[in-house]
């Protein structure tokens, strides 16, 4: 019934950072919170991870889940103000695995 989701927000350089315990928000409705965060200085942006409830508290398929996740419009909420961010699938930094594999370029 839960997810655990990276979210980055699309601010590049926030004027605030988040601490963790934000909420997270899909179309509006409150889907769950953030547990971690950190900046990524290696992709420039504020990378969250959090546990997302599925839509109406219902098992998912972990397709349908990921299809749902990827058709929503997310948002933090951060001391009474939402902020805009992006659903990552894939990891933030170097999601092909080139660097492991040797390509530096």
């Amino acid at each position: 019934k839960k997810r655990l989701v990276c979210l980055t927000l699309d601010d590049p350089i926030p004027e605030t950072p988040l601490h963790g315990l934000e909420t997270i928000w899909a179309n509006d409705v409150c889907v769950g919170f953030v547990r971690s965060t950190a900046y990524g200085f290696s992709t420039n942006q504020m990378i969250a991870y959090g546990y997302v409830d599925a839509p109406e508290g219902k098992a998912l398929k972990p397709k349908a889940f990921t299809d749902w996740l990827k058709s929503q419009k997310f948002q933090i909420g951060d001391k009474l103000e939402k902020r805009d961010a992006t659903f990552r699938q894939k990891c933030v930094f170097d999601p092909s695995n080139d660097r492991v594999k040797g390509n530096y370029s």
